[in-house]
């Protein structure tokens, strides 16, 4: 069923993995930093374990996140055009009384959806503590950022452009952009965590049927597992820019390995993005790959 399919679609709400140094045994299990042998098939048990039900449980407060972020983004785009229009009509003495009030409606649209994320974060499933703690501490830091630059402008601290671009930069570079970092490793752990339940539901399957009749199963299997890797190195990356283009390879790639098993193969597969993501549906493998269960 393609909407089965979809649903699948590792819906990353949001997030990070703690990176840590990983060779490979000569029996392919993983070894840790400490010489641990780990296995990939119990660390992916005890990453998915709990997920669907947590996910589950939070539907109502996803689905009601979801329809809220549509309709501050519209109202967003709504004021910043109105501000467009109001600055290409002020005079040089009252421009920059309007950039004020522009900034200010702004900051309040940010302030909005910091509020519902954080609400989204601290339930979040198929993130760690450590993660999902990360990610809070980075919206509280940018949202006490953005309050404080709305109170000066409240106050009149801010009297020339200059100082006015010079507080934009200071959010920038030391709130905004450590959000930005903490939400990309939050989107990466919960498209993990998603990987990792689809691939414990192939794990069983593939053991009960011939090679032959599971081979379509194996080539999704061996899909997903490209893609934990490729996650991996979004985890491990020293930088935003480069844990952000891991992820969204990571995003392109996924929707290959579902739209290969399509009925239709011209048919759009796109992944939402964080915030027109909803939890309605557990992800679930392909019924074309889950047929031969019954043989």
């Amino acid at each position: 069923m393609i909407m089965s399919i979809v649903a699948l679609c590792f819906i990353a709400i949001l997030i990070i993995k703690p990176s840590f140094a990983e060779s490979v045994s000569e029996t392919g299990a993983l070894l840790s930093g400490s010489g641990t042998l780990h296995d990939p098939t119990l660390e992916r048990s005890a990453r998915a374990e709990g997920f669907i039900k947590q996910m589950q449980m939070t539907k109502k407060e996803t689905d009601t996140l979801r329809m809220q972020s549509h309709d501050r983004r519209l109202k967003r785009i709504a004021h910043s055009e109105e501000c467009r229009k109001q600055m290409r009509k002020e005079n040089r003495d009252s421009l920059f009384s309007t950039m004020l009030n522009c900034l200010r409606g702004d900051l309040m649209f940010n302030l909005d959806t910091l509020r519902k994320e954080r609400s989204f974060v601290e339930k979040a499933s198929g993130v760690p503590d450590l993660v999902q703690q990360a990610s809070l501490s980075a919206i509280d830091a940018l949202s006490d950022a953005i309050t404080a630059v709305i109170d000066g402008i409240d106050t009149g601290v801010y009297a020339s452009v200059a100082e006015l671009t010079e507080a934009k930069k200071n959010l920038m570079e030391h709130y905004r952009s450590p959000y930005w970092t903490a939400m990309t490793r939050l989107r990466t752990e919960r498209l993990q965590t998603w990987i990792a339940h689809l691939l414990v539901q192939a794990n069983p399957i593939l053991a009960s049927v011939s090679e032959e009749s599971g081979a379509l199963l194996k080539i999704f299997e061996i899909c997903l597992t490209q893609e934990e890797k490729t996650l991996n190195a979004a985890s491990a990356a020293d930088d935003r820019t480069s844990a952000e283009a891991e992820l969204a390879h990571a995003h392109t790639a996924l929707a290959a390995c579902i739209r290969a098993f399509l009925p239709a193969p011209s048919q759009e597969v796109a992944l939402p993005n964080e915030e027109a993501v909803s939890s309605s549906s557990a992800p679930t493998l392909p019924r074309r790959l889950l047929i031969h269960q019954r043989k």
